[in-house]
């Protein structure tokens, strides 16, 4: 791992020895320990558990938990910048004091209970401050190192989709597998979606695709129920508010994705992708705007966000003086075209804070921002955390 420096690793074992009071412990491919801190016998003498806690953290994209020895549990990242695996972090071993829980706890090799004689005098913890302590550790070196997860972002949010849409096909067997997407499942999901709710939203797409795979695993009537349900969604949307008439031009985008699509892992996630932009525009054109020039300023600005705009070019582009344009828009939405500007571009940079890996400099030019500072003050404006907080608080909140 010669791409990192002592310093760098001196800065995240400190961080993390100061929020929980635990050691980690730098490891090579080989599973090799790098650094100055001495690791215990414990985790020295289970090299094959350490590279299949390797293995197990990459593949899901997120801390893998594993037993160095009975009666205590140690936690494992992955090492990644730019799809190469550099090695991994360890985490200096704890009692486990209780039966594991939610996601994390659920990694292979984590024992039912601890034996009180094995744990010596490690500190016995619940699987929640573990999995706390996991996911700290993880954002503390991506944070210091500014190392880009690509690999390991994207098996998170594959891990994820797993797991949601097998609790939604385990839940509908036990209740009786329901129609692939009933009429009340649609306008829930519309529901959701004019309310701004996307985990509600994404929860309600999963029961449907849980649904459209239970009656049947072939991909190509797979890919006809998923074009069919992106069609319906638009449909309903449009019934309901005729505004959101760029949605149509939306679904036709997604469709010919859907189409290209070679399994129903790639289906459902470019579903929830689509989900994701339906959600924010949808959200956009909630309220009742009735007024044609509104509609066009908004849809003007959804189309033109990552480019210079401002009142002038607005008006300008809907046919109306600028002065006229401000009136209106702040009578019928309670904004002015400004505020309206800054509200779509951190939307965009909100998905790709949570979707992607760019680093928030880019984030900042890629929706229009000139500059970063000017991002991070809009952005905590209207989120109330800065660009980063909000990338690391919304990730754990999702991992758990």
């Amino acid at each position: 791992m010669t791409v990192l420096s002592r310093q760098q690793m001196r800065r995240v074992a400190g961080t993390y020895r100061e929020k929980y009071g635990l050691d980690a412990f730098f490891v090579d491919l080989r599973g090799r320990f790098l650094g100055p801190a001495v690791p215990p016998d414990c985790l020295r003498e289970a090299p094959q558990r350490r590279l299949l806690a390797l293995q197990d953290s990459v593949l899901r994209g997120e801390p893998s938990l594993f037993m160095p020895t009975p009666g205590l549990t140690s936690w494992l990242i992955a090492l990644e910048h730019r799809r190469v695996i550099r090695g991994g972090l360890l985490s200096a071993p704890v009692a486990l004091a209780a039966p594991p829980s939610g996601r994390a706890g659920r990694a292979a090799g984590v024992p039912a209970r601890t034996s009180p004689r094995a744990a010596g005098a490690r500190p016995a913890w619940p699987p929640e401050r573990i999995q706390a302590a996991a996911f700290f550790l993880q954002n503390v070196f991506y944070d210091v190192t500014g190392w880009t997860p690509e690999i390991m972002r994207e098996n998170w949010l594959k891990t994820r989709q797993h797991e949601q849409l097998n609790q939604a096909m385990a839940e509908q067997r036990q209740g009786g597998a329901a129609m692939t997407h009933p009429f009340d499942k649609e306008r829930a999901l519309l529901a959701s979606s004019r309310a701004g709710d996307l985990p509600a939203a994404r929860r309600i797409l999963n029961e449907m695709l849980a649904a459209m795979f239970l009656t049947s695993t072939d991909v190509p009537v797979l890919k006809a129920r998923a074009m069919e349900l992106l069609t319906t969604i638009t449909r309903a949307a449009v019934e309901d508010n005729p505004l959101l008439e760029p949605l149509v031009q939306s679904s036709r985008a997604w469709t010919e994705r859907l189409a290209s699509a070679p399994n129903f892992e790639e289906l459902s996630g470019t579903l929830m992708a689509a989900l994701d932009e339906f959600v924010e525009l949808i959200h956009f054109h909630g309220l009742n705007r009735t007024n044609p020039k509104v509609r066009q300023t908004i849809d003007y600005v959804w189309q033109n966000y990552m480019n210079r705009i401002s009142l002038d070019s607005a008006a300008q582009a809907v046919g109306l003086s600028p002065c006229r344009l401000a009136h209106v828009v702040k009578d019928l939405t309670g904004k002015t075209v400004v505020q309206i500007i800054h509200e779509v571009r951190v939307a965009h940079a909100r998905r790709l804070l949570m979707r992607s890996d760019m680093k928030c400099t880019e984030i900042a030019y890629e929706v229009g921002f000139c500059d970063q500072s000017y991002f991070i003050k809009h952005f905590k404006s209207l989120m109330g955390l800065t660009p980063a907080r909000y990338r690391r608080v919304s990730r754990t909140e999702r991992g758990r």
